[in-house]
């Protein structure tokens, strides 16, 4: 955990946005203002675990983008400085819950209004007893647990490092703190990637998930060379009833990674000391300027991040210093000519993805799932 670039030892250069050159001849950068209600702001980049297809372990994230905790004090002034965020996620190329300063972030954060979330995944393998209660007292929205078996053996052929029954006890102490304080929050969804050695345990799991209340979701592995999974098609996906991430195409990686690419609209991620990543999958640079010094707002609608817009969108060719340049999923946008679409196409997923998450249609999803299986 000694980085060098720790909380205490953090001190992010001021830049600012790069300047506009302009798209090149016959493309279109539309110049609208984006406000989005919900961001990412990652909350650590350090992880204990070393999963074979993160590039944490490998060193790629302290290379790029840095290794460190996000201060509590950068985040509340940004929600101060920036009152129509209303929801804020934390998880991302990191363990949010090894920040310190954990339990100040969600308390400050619930007494300004802000809700916040872990959907991008949090492994449970460190956490204390002092930031359990603030998870509850405090109103923590939505947790997603990364268990990959119902075995420790299982578990930990990918989740190397982790400890299962770790993760379960942490689990367990939450659901005791919510019973205390009569609250269902945070919501749990036990999230299963699915590879050949852990695919006989998702019965298993999807009963204990049952018996901890939390939601249970199968991912596609978005390294299926480390441990194909056999003989069920997409991996149990039908028998499941279950959606994935990686199924929205076909189970093709590259397409269903698009979904990242709107949140460069509609909640983009912020680095723990401030630069703009753009989307939660980004570990390869910045697009200039920083969040905590340069103002939310202006970095949000800089002239790159602006370009890059309009480059998934396929109004302007790719320019080399945009960081989306380096990514796969654009790459094949780009190669197959299918560039994102905004509007209503949009505006009708948003909907669908509320309606899912919060009016309590998973929940249903996952009771009628779990009736079939009896």
């Amino acid at each position: 955990m000694d980085s060098g670039r720790g909380i205490d030892a953090r001190a992010p250069e001021r830049r600012r946005a790069p300047a506009d050159t302009g798209p090149a001849a016959g493309g279109t950068v539309v110049r609208r203002t984006i406000r989005p209600r919900r961001i990412h702001v990652s909350a650590s980049t350090l992880c204990t675990l070393h999963c074979p297809a993160c590039p944490n372990p490998h060193g790629e994230i302290a290379q790029s983008v840095g290794v460190g905790h996000l201060r509590a004090a950068d985040l509340l002034s940004l929600l101060d400085l920036n009152p129509w965020v209303h929801e804020v996620e934390v998880s991302g190329l990191g363990e949010p819950f090894l920040n310190p300063e954990m339990p100040a972030i969600v308390a400050e954060a619930r007494s300004r209004g802000v809700a916040l979330t872990a959907d991008n995944g949090t492994t449970l393998n460190a956490a204390s007893e002092e930031l359990l209660g603030a998870l509850v007292e405090h109103h923590f929205r939505r947790i997603t647990c990364s268990i990959d078996g119902a075995t420790q053996g299982s578990y930990s052929a990918y989740r190397v490092g982790g400890d299962l029954p770790t993760v379960l006890g942490n689990i367990r102490r939450l659901n005791e703190l919510k019973t205390q304080a009569g609250s269902r929050y945070p919501r749990l969804t036990w999230q299963f990637v699915v590879f050949a050695h852990n695919e006989r345990e998702i019965p298993l799991a999807r009963r204990m998930a049952a018996e901890l209340g939390m939601d249970f979701r199968l991912k596609e592995s978005w390294a299926p060379e480390l441990s194909p999974a056999r003989g069920r098609g997409r991996s149990g996906r039908r028998r499941a009833g279950e959606a994935d991430d990686a199924a929205r195409d076909g189970g093709d990686p590259d397409r269903a990674g698009r979904v990242f690419c709107h949140q460069l609209w509609e909640e983009p991620q912020v680095n723990w000391d401030g630069r703009v990543l753009g989307c939660c999958c980004n570990y390869r640079g910045d697009f200039g300027g920083n969040a905590f010094f340069d103002g939310l707002l202006d970095v949000l609608n800089s002239a790159s991040l602006m370009y890059a817009r309009a480059m998934l969108l396929g109004r302007v060719p790719p320019r080399a210093r945009i960081p989306c340049t380096t990514c796969d999923v654009f790459r094949s946008m780009a190669r197959d000519g299918h560039y994102l679409r905004r509007g209503a196409v949009r505006v009708g997923s948003r909907a669908a993805r509320f309606a899912y998450h919060e009016l309590g249609v998973r929940r249903a999803r996952a009771w009628v799932s779990s009736l079939g299986g009896q």
